[in-house]
């Protein structure tokens, strides 16, 4: 017959097991309360940063928990998660104004900057050296494939044309022909993780995937009936355009085919540029000097935010799953 001292020893130990347990239930309740919580966007505005000029487009790292804008003053200044000041470099310098906006940025997975306008593309280090410059005029728009490659897509009279370049190497390996119309501006470049690259246009409503290991195109997306003004990478083998014929499309890439078709009604205006929060939803930079959230899942539009006092031109989310918005304003909001 067991002795009460062994009795209380072994209640002691169920004891402290159910003590462990209960706060191993704890924590494991906490863990998936705050896991939640990163995934729930408010769209409450946390900080606005007014700079000295307009804005067309930013970036964000992960890795560095960072954010680059891109002012058409011709700089680019960096700014931490919560939007304190870090460092700022001069991208161009000229004496015409229109050579100084900046159209696009990427960052490298080493750090690096890429950044495309007017006056080409440059590659700068994270603290604002220029290590590579691209040709001298006219591009739109930029990615980097998996591979560490640039993208960038030049227009000109011959058509909407991107450029494939190792980035220490002087000449571009492959030149992908997107479209034949005069002038044609590619206006998103979009990388996937098998290599291949997504590309959309302002003059044509087709989208392309292209297999950038050979420059073949491997298929078109059909059905815009206007041109591509942003595309974005979601789950499951899918992109989402958005189109200046005011839809949003979600693709299987696979198949080629619209999984379906969202009608973004936004009035008389357009928008200029999607991004995907942590919840799954799109947010919308919008011509109305709004930001639009629509639950793409179910067709609808969930929230709008409002503060801009001119065109939203860029969105982008933040390791912090903050979204960053910027603006012609000359403004950029922090929303959480």
């Amino acid at each position: 017959m067991p002795s009460i001292i062994s009795k209380l020893i072994f209640a002691c130990f169920f004891i402290i097991i159910r003590a462990d347990d209960l706060r191993e239930n704890k924590l494991e309740k906490y863990n998936e309360i705050l896991e939640n919580s990163s995934r729930i966007f408010n769209g409450n505005l946390y900080k606005t940063i007014t700079g000295n000029s307009r804005i067309y487009t930013l970036a964000t790292s992960n890795y560095f928990g960072e954010f680059a804008v891109g002012f058409n003053n011709g700089s680019i200044t960096i700014f931490d998660n919560f939007g304190r000041y870090k460092r700022s470099f001069i991208v161009v310098s000229s004496i015409e104004p229109s050579y100084l906006e900046i159209y696009g940025i990427r960052y490298f997975l080493n750090g690096d900057i890429g950044t495309t306008g007017k006056f080409g593309t440059k590659i700068f280090s994270n603290s604002g050296i220029q290590k590579m410059y691209f040709d001298s005029c006219c591009h739109s728009a930029i990615s980097v494939l998996t591979n560490g490659e640039v993208a960038y897509g030049l227009s000109s009279f011959r058509g909407g044309r991107i450029y494939i370049q190792n980035p220490s190497l002087a000449s571009p390996r492959l030149i992908l022909s997107h479209s034949q119309y005069y002038g044609d501006t590619i206006r998103s470049l979009l990388a996937l993780a098998n290599g291949d690259l997504v590309s959309g246009s302002f003059g044509s409503a087709d989208i392309k995937i292209w297999n950038t290991l050979d420059g073949s195109l491997k298929q078109s997306l059909l059905g815009h009936t206007r041109g591509i003004c942003s595309l974005i990478l979601l789950e499951n083998d899918s992109i989402a355009s958005g189109s200046y014929d005011r839809t949003i499309r979600i693709w299987n890439i696979n198949t080629g085919t619209a999984i379906k078709v969202i009608p973004a009604d936004i009035g008389d205006y357009s928008f200029n540029l999607m991004s995907l929060l942590p919840s799954e939803n799109i947010a919308i930079a919008s011509l109305d000097r709004t930001i639009k959230i629509w639950d793409k899942d179910n067709e609808i539009l969930i929230k709008t935010l409002y503060g801009h006092t001119d065109y939203v031109t860029s969105l982008a989310v933040n390791s912090n799953n903050f979204l960053v918005s910027v603006s012609l304003d000359k403004t950029i909001k922090i929303w959480n």
